[in-house]
Order: structure tokens, then C-alpha cells, then sequence
């Protein structure tokens, strides 16, 4: 089975960070690589460039939860996290249950990092 959306965007997010890659470029790489129907094609779209757009507001709110400065995350920890507050706070057609399926990590990576957030993102 194919990736999903969410961690194709994922994925790009964390090269962005890693190689300082041009979303445009990253987002297009991969959605030729991935073969995508064009819904899920949509939503990764959606998600890279709705973190792109609100990264500022994003790592605020994150850094208000967060034990250590987001500098010190790795980045596809990094990246989970920034896709499920650009769901949770931007993207009014995906509803907040569906949180917890943007982490492709288990809790105990998580959890430690979000310990106000850890219960809302997957005792749900």
C-alpha cells in the first residue's frame, strides 16, 4: 500500500527543513513520485502550504506547549506536530478527531514533548 497524504506532506516538510528545498518544487517532486488521486493530491497541497503560510503562528502555538525549544525537535517530530496544529486550528473541513492521524509516532515519542496535548491527540 501506497503512502497517504498526510505523510507525503510529512515527508516534505521535512526536507524543506533539512535541505532548505523550495516547497513549490518538493510539493511537485512528490506528487508526480506518489501518483496521488487528485483529492489526496489536494490535501497534501493543502497541508505543506498551510504550514508554509501560518509556520510563524504555528511554532507560537507550539512553543507555548512545548518543554523544549523547537530548534532542539527532530524534524519529522517537528513536522507531525505542525501538520496537526495547521489541521486542528486552520483547516475547517477536517475534523479534530482526525488529530491524532497525522502522528506517524507512537505516543511515547510524543508525549513527553506535548504534555498538555498528548491526551487530546490519542486517547481520542
Amino acid at each position: 500500500m501506497g503512502k497517504n497524504a498526510r505523510q507525503i506532506a510529512m515527508e516534505i516538510l521535512v526536507r524543506m527543513q533539512r535541505d532548505a528545498a523550495y516547497s513549490n518544487l518538493t510539493l511537485d517532486a512528490a506528487l508526480r513520485r506518489n501518483e496521488l488521486p487528485a483529492r489526496d493530491a489536494a490535501l497534501v497541497s493543502a497541508l505543506v502550504y498551510g504550514v508554509e503560510e501560518r509556520l510563524y503562528t504555528i511554532d507560537y502555538q507550539l512553543s507555548l506547549y512545548l518543554k523544549q525549544p523547537l530548534k532542539k525537535l527532530k524534524p519529522e517530530v517537528l513536522a507531525a506536530l505542525r501538520l496537526g496544529v495547521c489541521q486542528l486550528l486552520f483547516m475547517e473541513r477536517i475534523p479534530p478527531r482526525r488529530f491524532a492521524r497525522v502522528f506517524p509516532l507512537s505516543s511515547k515519542t510524543v508525549a513527553p514533548l506535548l504534555p498538555g496535548w498528548s491526551m487530546l491527540c490519542f486517547e481520542r
